[in-house]
């Protein structure tokens, strides 16, 4: 079998001679990149293996069919520079590397997180120079910091599996999360939007937000924060896109407990919500004083804002205009300041 590599580099020569005779192939390197203008490279091959700058688009692929080439291999996982319906047109099949090793790309992110994070490549200069201070070098420990990884396929559950070794959280966005994965790894998926996930259940979206709290302690529990939010008991089987508002803010608040903070935000919660939801959320932020979690509202509604609060924050134009226990608030003002 004769192959024509494309874009050859001294390693891929390296690693096809090592096999070549093994297989019987006849391979042809050429360091130049497949394109329209030099695919006559391939005259005679039975396959041509590409890499990403290479070019495999309708017009080149017709003219490889032309010279009888059977197969497009692909040294990469990408295959956006195939035209793969012209491909299927003339009936040439193309194969790529379905991954390479997820540990390898995995450890490679954790040696430059750290290269960074210690001013490595700083050092290194600095110490050939005979300059060993430390000063603007330190960095910081990862131990007890949580990282943000967006995507969590193979190399990334392999990264989030080497940064636990560390000692720290993971927390990530995919477009399709799996919550098993996340129960088992032990990670929050952070949504965008409301907070929630409208493609999975109630119960999945509290269960892929569970993770543990900074000391390693989990208070909240799927049992515990349905006995607090009963209604998402009932709608456990439902999907997020179709609980109500109220629901969904309900839920919202129950990912965040599910994540075991030390101090939970709560922005806007009322808006867009029955006067009726705006009372049931109201019960539930008293409960969560009475049980010492730390909470902290952003609201414009003045009668929700009151009522749940222990202490108050007046702010105009960005600055602390008045501070003080809410319960010494006077009625002149909560006219003067908030206007109700």
């Amino acid at each position: 079998m004769k192959i024509t590599l494309f874009g050859t580099q001294p390693y891929d020569r390296e690693s096809f001679d090592r096999i070549r005779d093994t297989y019987g192939f006849d391979i042809c390197y050429h360091r130049s990149h497949l394109n329209a203008n030099n695919v006559a490279l391939a005259q005679g091959s039975d396959a041509v293996c590409i890499f990403v700058n290479d070019t495999a688009d309708a017009g080149t692929i017709r003219q490889l069919a032309g010279m009888g080439v059977k197969l497009i291999a692909l040294r990469c996982a990408g295959f956006n520079n195939v035209d793969l319906n012209a491909a299927a047109r003339y009936g040439i099949p193309v194969v790529r590397v379905p991954a390479y090793s997820p540990h390898a790309v995995a450890e490679h992110a954790v040696a430059l997180m750290l290269a960074l994070n210690r001013k490595i490549h700083r050092a290194y200069w600095r110490t050939r120079d005979g300059n060993f201070s430390l000063h603007g070098l330190m960095g910081f420990d990862m131990y007890g910091k949580t990282a943000g990884i967006v995507g969590t396929g193979r190399i990334a559950r392999e990264l989030i599996r080497i940064l636990k070794g560390f000692g720290m959280e993971a927390v990530a966005n995919d477009l399709f999360p799996d919550p098993q994965y996340a129960a088992e790894a032990g990670i929050a998926y952070v949504p965008q939007g409301r907070h929630i996930f409208s493609d999975l259940t109630t119960k999945e979206n509290l269960l892929i937000a569970r993770k543990k709290g900074p000391n390693g302690e989990q208070k909240w529990t799927l049992e515990r924060i349905y006995e607090l939010f009963p209604r998402l008991k009932e709608r456990e089987n439902s999907m997020g896109n179709k609980l109500s508002g109220g629901e969904q803010q309900m839920l919202t608040v129950a990912r965040g407990l599910m994540q075991n903070p030390t101090m939970i935000l709560l922005d806007e919660i009322t808006e867009g919500l029955a006067p009726i939801v705006v009372d049931q959320l109201a019960e539930i932020v008293s409960q969560l004083r009475k049980m010492n979690v730390s909470i902290l509202v952003a609201e414009q509604s003045v009668k929700f804002a009151l009522a749940v609060s222990d202490d108050c924050y007046i702010l105009e134009k960005g600055n602390v205009v008045l501070h003080k226990p809410t319960a010494e608030l006077t009625h002149e003002e909560i006219l003067k300041y908030l206007g109700t």
